[in-house]
């Protein structure tokens, strides 16, 4: 996934809308996101869903992909990261930038 090549990850329910509920047959097969094909390489377990969105309901490609064949040049794109621990973020169990989550505090800007 570190190379621009057309490759994703789909979320467990946009395989099952392509591929049926077995998932037969969706590894290496090729599908098209807007005008541009990609190659799957792997569908992810199922996470189900919180307020903001379900992370069942996605398609995952690289940003340096994203941005050659979205030619957007006033995209801004958000990243999200999901650890098991906390401490995996950084040394202080803090998370970076402005919109980091603090289990302690919720949602917001570090205090």
């Amino acid at each position: 996934m570190q190379s621009g090549r057309n490759v994703a990850i789909l979320g467990v329910d946009v395989a099952k809308k392509l591929f049926g509920e077995d998932l037969k047959g969706a590894e290496n097969s090729s599908i098209r996101v807007g005008n541009a094909r990609y190659r799957v390489i792997g569908v992810l377990k199922s996470k189900g869903s919180s307020g903001f969105m379900s992370a069942d309901n996605v398609v995952l490609t690289t940003v340096a992909n994203t941005r050659r064949v979205f030619i957007r040049p006033n995209a801004s794109y958000n990243i999200g990261v999901n650890v098991n621990d906390i401490k995996q973020i950084d040394g202080n169990g803090r998370g970076y930038g402005p919109y980091a989550h603090y289990p302690q505090t919720g949602a917001g800007r570090g205090k």
